[in-house]
């Protein structure tokens, strides 16, 4: 232990079900590794060092040999990849043979390897009370970590397993804002429920930054639900995905295309396809194809010169931002009593545009295989593109149109919020 640094990452992203990938910070990883011992009778462990053109970088080939004391032996190969800064070790990447574990601790794994029985730390003020107990929690989506809070019930029993829900917000936001409000009020409801930031954006890893990207926001869905099946109190038969607004179609792409999640929620999805963006977008100054013209400009320079253009996610005043709300039609982003809270950026780079204006998130309806609840509201965004995302849905279904409520209050309004997690829980136990 006295070679990690005190913020050093050991990743290792072959990782089986029951095994970390990710642990962060040198309390975590001697967390990981002090009760190892004791399963073993003897070790050893024969080395290659492959130095690179980085002095602070090496590669290192080793075979582990260990007598268990449980019988038997675990005998892998591993690959490693060690940075160090100033003499210390800050990264390790670690590559080794999945099955060869499993086989070697089965079901065990949880209990010999037991970081994800980390201790709690208290919740923030704004984000949830006494009654839930949140977790501050990281993964890996494509070699990136993602940071996450992870909402668990009062009473909270580590040995019980729980239905558990992932739980996304709208286009540029982070996990502080509804997406955070409803995993907490789920929480409250029985659940555990996992708000994160995705790559890109809020405490998360990945250039450039406040880059909406549809594809990659699936993929890091996929992701979060591969990271709690690693949980041993996360009832994987019962893992859900919610979308609230444009993440609803995020949310609705990765369930189709993921056997772990098992049923799709959203809430006020906003729903689009290539003829509603470009009957929307063409309000703006530079119109659809202009907006798409820019954003290629914009990635070539990204791709260049590394440099990100901007423009403001939300704006009253400026036509070009991402959302553009004169007369405080739509403050949520904007009004620090609201969304616009410290934690969040209101920048949104510019070479988004092509992803976003060409997502569908309509065409998703067609390919989701598994039951799905919808709560939408005829003065919230696109409703006709819900009816049609729903109709499309060819299996188990429902909808419940909450009309009273528009598309801001299903964000922050506690009316509004506490009728759609009412919805929603009551349809997810079931």
């Amino acid at each position: 232990m006295q070679v990690w640094g005190d913020e050093a990452q050991q990743f290792m992203p072959l990782a089986p079900v029951g095994f970390p990938q990710l642990l962060s910070g040198k309390a975590a990883i001697e967390n990981q590794y002090k009760g190892l011992p004791e399963n073993f009778l003897s070790m050893q462990f024969p080395w290659r060092i492959t130095p690179t053109a980085n002095p602070d970088v090496v590669i290192v080939s080793y075979t582990g040999r260990i007598q268990l004391k449980a019988g038997g032996e675990y005998n892998n190969i591993y690959h490693g990849v060690f940075e160090t800064t100033h003499g210390r070790l800050q990264r390790f990447t670690e590559y080794f043979d999945a099955e060869i574990l499993s086989h070697a601790f089965g079901q065990n794994l949880n209990t010999n390897f037991n970081v994800n029985n980390a201790t709690t730390s208290p919740a923030p003020a704004h984000t949830a009370a006494a009654a839930t107990i949140l977790r501050k929690v990281e993964f890996l989506s494509e070699g990136l970590v993602l940071k996450g809070n992870l909402f668990l019930p009062a009473g909270f029993d580590q040995s019980r397993k729980y239905p558990t829900v992932i739980v996304t917000g709208s286009w540029t936001s982070i996990k502080e804002q509804m997406a955070g409000l409803y995993a907490e009020k789920l929480a409250r409801r029985g659940f555990v429920a996992l708000a994160f930031d995705f790559r890109f954006w809020g405490e998360s890893e990945g250039q450039p930054r406040q880059y909406e990207n549809p594809e990659a926001k699936i993929e890091d869905i996929r992701n979060a639900a591969a990271y709690l099946h690693t949980l041993n109190f996360v009832d994987t038969t019962a893992l859900s995905g919610l979308g609230i607004c444009a993440s609803a179609g995020y949310m609705a792409y990765a369930a189709a295309q993921d056997h772990r999640i098992k049923n799709l929620v959203t809430v006020a999805a906003w729903l689009h396809n290539r003829s509603v963006a470009e009957t929307i977008y063409n309000n703006w100054p530079e119109k659809y194809d202009g907006l798409l013209a820019r954003s290629k400009a914009a990635a070539e320079k990204f791709s260049t010169t590394g440099q990100t253009e901007f423009v403001p996610a939300c704006s009253d005043t400026d036509p070009n931002a991402a959302m553009y709300v004169p007369g405080g039609i739509f403050p949520y982003y904007i009004d620090t009593a609201l969304g616009a809270i410290p934690q969040y950026t209101n920048r949104f780079a510019v070479m988004s545009w092509s992803h976003w204006l060409q997502f569908d998130g309509v065409a998703a309806g067609k390919s989701v295989q598994k039951p799905v609840f919808m709560v939408h509201s005829t003065n919230a965004a696109l409703p006709e593109g819900a009816k049609e995302f729903y109709q499309s849905i060819p299996g188990e279904k429902q909808i419940e149109w909450l009309n009273e409520y528009n598309q801001m209050e299903f964000y922050y309004k506690d009316e509004a919020v506490n009728a759609a997690v009412n919805s929603v829980a009551a349809w997810l136990l079931n």
